[in-house]
């Protein structure tokens, strides 16, 4: 069973306590994220590798920049289930892919989930070729 995150949309952070965000937020989501749930904040160096992972496999930077924004909260988890390391990639309270070490490719990768497919259909099929 996946743990969970609860996201404050109005503010478009995480939140510690589905209490504590109640207090808050006129609006909470919650991310289920895989166990066990060791999320931390991504840095600006996660950002760019996994930028850098999104146009390793799409060749947009555009779509990039969509699916990882500047100026947001974006977390990552640690998963399991990979050779080397794999992290899910949260966004807005989505799990939105996943980035991981290519250890054949020497290179990161990137795999969107539904919520990061969802999200390049609705907001950037032109990114894709598909308008």
């Amino acid at each position: 069973m996946p743990s969970v995150i609860y996201w404050c949309d109005d503010l478009n952070v995480p939140v510690l306590s589905k209490d504590l965000g109640a207090k808050r937020c006129s609006s909470m989501s919650i991310a289920r994220i895989t166990r066990p749930g060791d999320v931390r904040p991504a840095f600006h160096a996660d950002v760019e590798i996994t930028r850098r992972a999104v146009i390793n496999e799409f060749g947009s930077e555009e779509l990039a920049r969509l699916l990882i924004p500047d100026n947001e909260v974006i977390l990552l988890n640690k998963i399991p289930g990979y050779a080397d390391q794999a992290d899910e990639v949260i966004v807005r309270g989505r799990v939105i892919g996943h980035r991981f070490y290519d250890i054949e490719r020497r290179m990161w990768r990137f795999r969107p989930l539904y919520e990061g497919v969802t999200e390049m259909i609705n907001r950037g099929p032109w990114l894709l070729g598909l308008s």
